[in-house]
């Protein structure tokens, strides 16, 4: 990072809400401290000065408010985390922390890597042995994939499949809406499959369901399911019905 010159990290927003003030602090402090790394900035007096600084002005007053032996010196930047983290958690109980866990469902836009990601940030204040599967059963009941969860179901899976499995009918779904050739990068076993469970409407649109090739642009380009919500196919021909 270049001498003046320090990119934008918005502040941290202190709210009434004890919960919401735990979850989000341990958010902001992870973004912080990849920020430092990304920076390069190893030296504890520069990474304490800029955590008050990009913490913001509603920290900066509790910072001030602290005793010197709860925040530390200059160059004390552990003490001064540890300091604000015990401030803004110490009200959510470890059995709550499990209780933000099982409630948390996959949101609709959201990416299975996002949601891990998300996960493994609040299992770390719930103590669970088997962090993984504690994972893994919380991604196959609350995500929102039935693919991917009829697979879970079906066999036994590890928590780094799933995500692969997840991440592949990511990429399909996406290339699918944007009507590209996706036969190319579906596994062979997928692929398979698929010829084997359609060879027999060889000249069935798989996205309007109606004869193929076209006379034109297929019909169900730029159109809404109503069976599933996603683009460029009709509820008459969703995949998702017999997954």
């Amino acid at each position: 990072m270049e001498s003046g010159t320090i990119p934008y990290y918005e502040p941290f927003s202190v709210q009434a809400d004890h919960v919401s003030n735990a979850t989000r602090w341990e958010e902001w402090l992870d973004g912080f401290i990849n920020l430092m790394v990304a920076c390069g900035i190893t030296d504890d007096v520069r990474k304490r000065a800029l955590l008050v600084h990009y913490a913001g002005k509603e920290v900066q007053l509790e910072i001030e408010a602290m005793t010197a032996e709860h925040k530390g010196g200059k160059n004390d930047f552990q003490k001064l985390v540890d300091a604000l983290t015990t401030r803004y958690t110490a009200h959510v109980t470890k059995t709550y922390w499990k209780h933000l866990f099982r409630r948390s469902k996959q949101l609709p836009d959201e990416t299975i890597d996002r949601y891990h990601s998300r996960l493994r940030m609040l299992i770390r204040k719930c103590e669970y042995i088997d962090e993984d599967e504690q994972i893994l059963t919380q991604i196959i009941e609350n995500c929102t994939s039935k693919r991917v969860q009829r697979r879970a179901l079906k066999e036994d899976m590890s928590l780094e499949s799933l995500l692969q499995y997840a991440r592949w009918l990511e990429i399909l779904d996406s290339m699918e809406a944007e009507n590209i050739d996706t036969s190319a990068n579906i596994p062979r076993s997928e692929l398979d499959k698929q010829k084997r469970g359609t060879s027999k409407n060889k000249s069935k649109c798989y996205y309007c369901g109606g004869p193929y090739p076209h006379g034109d642009t297929c019909p169900a380009k730029g159109k809404k399911c109503r069976f599933c919500g996603k683009l460029n196919h009709f509820a008459k021909a969703c995949r998702s019905k017999g997954e």
